[in-house]
């Protein structure tokens, strides 16, 4: 082997292990650090549900208004298809212009 190659194999070899032993301790450090204690306690149980106070029932009711408003106006508002710029409109009439020519010869034939 000359001396350029195994120059050159070495530097493969020792760049490919740097590589991978940063690999390697990135991954340690990542593991480390979600090993780590966060501080925060865990709930023992969780909240059990109570009763709604009267009030929530006023919140609700304005919730159930505005939905039903805003379904309303979904309604209302033109589809964006409907809304489309003049060069999609101009394509599909020249895709359409074209269909019917070539539907045409067939109809003459029936």
């Amino acid at each position: 082997m000359s001396d350029l190659l195994r120059q050159a194999l070495w530097y493969t070899v020792i760049g490919m292990g740097i590589t991978f032993l940063s690999l390697g301790a990135l991954a340690v450090g990542m593991y480390v650090l979600t090993a780590l204690p966060t501080g925060k306690k865990k709930a023992e149980e969780p909240p059990t549900e109570v009763a709604a106070p009267q009030a929530d029932d006023r919140y609700l009711a304005a919730a159930a208004a505005v939905s039903v408003a805003l379904a309303q106006a979904q309604v209302i508002r033109p589809t964006a298809r409907a809304t489309s710029n003049p060069w999609s409109a101009y394509v599909r009439s020249y895709h359409l212009a074209q269909r019917s020519q070539h539907m045409q010869p067939r109809l003459r034939s029936r």
